[in-house]
């Protein structure tokens, strides 16, 4: 076997080198930066890794959007030309819309002042005395006193009537029980009295004193009023008599209407011993104010009984021990 014989090798193709001198000018320009940068920026030192995340911070920080930056340093953002339109818009807006609650509240104001001075101030609602109405007054009651009390409110605007002082006025004059005062739109008022009722008649230095079941005076007359009993109080002590007429009014104030209607006088020395005469010339003696129920039930007891027809006296202080004679 023959010997493989070595290939020759093969022919090198010659390779063109890059020239690596510089151009003069950028030779020397690089030159002078070199030695420029050498000279301010000393030699790197070896970066830890809080140093460049540092680095890596700052970077991204730089990078930021100009409005962000800006905005977060405390300087006024970037406004566009946009914006800027719509800012000038809004508050364009708020002007408008600020100047409309001013009209309305003004307007508002204006109106509650009008409507004020037409009720309270203007004669529109004035009190005509044509269009006041009063009732209730009768022969006990001075008329002429309750026109005079009504008589102030003409030409006062109706609003304004104190309804409560013309009544409390009213309640004042002799005669009179309650009242009533209402006003009648637009300028009017309706005037009600309700007449004290007599139930009895006093003696007095001026004549004959007409009093109610309360006691109250009601008028003054010359003389006693058909159908009226008179009470005759026989003391001169105030208290006493206070007493006594008291207990007389409550014995005359208890009795039935039918009863009471039959009753001609009323006496009392004391508030024990209250005793009436009744129209036929019957007595009856009723002692106190207490248990009066019980008493007029045992008269009507003894003056049914044919024992009685002939007592003249009828004693029922002690409605449990009756006495007639």
């Amino acid at each position: 076997m023959t010997p493989s014989r070595p290939r020759p090798p093969a022919p090198r193709t010659p390779v063109r080198q890059k020239s690596t001198t510089p151009a003069p000018s950028t030779t020397a320009a690089a030159k002078s930066a070199s030695a420029t940068s050498g000279a301010e920026r000393p030699a790197s030192a070896p970066v830890s890794l809080d140093q460049a995340r540092s680095r890596r911070a700052a970077t991204s920080e730089k990078s930021r959007p100009a409005t962000e930056q800006a905005g977060r340093d405390g300087a006024r953002p970037v406004v566009t030309h946009g914006h800027a339109a719509r800012l000038a818009e809004r508050r364009a807006m708020g002007r408008r819309h600020r100047v409309r609650l001013v009209s309305i509240w003004s307007a508002a104001v204006l109106a509650a002042g009008a409507i004020v001075w037409m009720l309270f101030f203007s004669p529109v609602l004035a009190v005509d005395a044509e269009d006041v109405s009063v009732a209730g007054v009768d022969a006990y009651i001075d008329a002429d006193a309750v026109d005079a009390v009504v008589a102030d409110a003409a030409g006062t605007p109706l609003p304004r009537i104190d309804t409560v002082g013309m009544r409390d006025r009213l309640l004042e004059l002799p005669g009179v029980d309650d009242a009533r005062v209402l006003r009648a739109w637009p300028a009017g008022l309706d005037v009600t009295v309700s007449p004290r009722t007599p139930v009895a008649a006093v003696p007095s230095d001026d004549g004959t004193e007409l009093l109610d079941a309360d006691g109250v005076a009601v008028a003054t007359v010359t003389s006693v009023p058909k159908g009226l009993p008179l009470i005759e109080i026989e003391t001169d002590d105030a208290a006493a008599r206070a007493r006594a007429m008291r207990a007389a009014l409550v014995v005359l104030n208890t009795l039935p209407p039918e009863t009471r209607a039959e009753v001609a006088e009323v006496s009392a020395d004391t508030q024990d011993d209250v005793m009436t005469v009744m129209r036929n010339g019957t007595e009856v003696e009723w002692g106190n104010a207490e248990r009066v129920e019980l008493k007029i039930a045992v008269l009507e007891e003894l003056q049914g009984l044919d024992e009685s027809a002939d007592a003249t006296v009828f004693d029922v202080s002690s409605p449990t021990r009756p006495i007639t004679r």
